[in-house]
């Protein structure tokens, strides 16, 4: 079964039934979500071409499924969708700070919940395409390709970090203590 860069965005998501669309966006934004959590949290921005190829390819799936619509449900999850990113690249070096303090976490969560509400007022409806099911497979395999690498580069990151700050607490005291006798030596501090 093909699951090529266009397979899911050649498909004519008009045709699709409500429940169908609900349940692809709730998958979709999942996915989006943790592909964004892995980049932009922890201590380090690992740059991938291929997790940002997966990632706008998610996000133009999305749009496309959102504009199938001219009403109802699914043209009211269009009116409050905003694009987390254009692309992973941009705000590379800041991204982090997007994430969480400049609020794109928040909206990307807002978003994820009003597609959690609307999954669960349809029942709660599964995805049966296999081929769909694969395409969810490879972004998942890719991800915790990605993420496994980093939270090993993290946990030495922060070994070395917390090595260096160990020197420099021993410097800091070695200081104060020199500086503390000079005082003493030079009369300022009396015993």
């Amino acid at each position: 079964m093909e699951t090529s860069p266009t397979f899911m965005l050649d498909r004519d998501y008009s045709k699709f039934t409500t429940k169908e669309k609900v349940a692809l966006l709730r998958n979709l934004y999942q996915r989006l979500y943790e592909i964004l959590n892995a980049c932009f949290s922890g201590y380090l921005l690992i740059m991938d071409e291929e997790l940002n190829l997966k990632y706008v390819k998610i996000c133009l799936i999305i749009e496309k499924i959102l504009a199938s619509e001219d009403s109802g449900l699914i043209h009211d999850l269009h009116g409050a969708y905003e694009r987390p990113f254009e692309s992973l690249y941009q705000h590379w070096d800041e991204g982090d700070i997007w994430w969480v303090d400049g609020g794109v976490k928040q909206r990307t969560l807002e978003f994820k919940g009003a597609i959690e509400e609307a999954f669960v007022e349809l029942g709660e409806p599964k995805i049966v395409d296999l081929v769909i099911n694969e395409f969810f497979n490879e972004i998942d395999e890719y991800l915790t390709k990605y993420s496994s690498p980093k939270k090993i580069q993290e946990a030495q990151f922060i070994k070395n970090v917390e090595k260096q700050a160990e020197k420099f607490k021993q410097k800091q005291q070695d200081k104060t203590h020199l500086t503390t006798e000079a005082k003493r030596k030079l009369g300022f501090i009396k015993d």
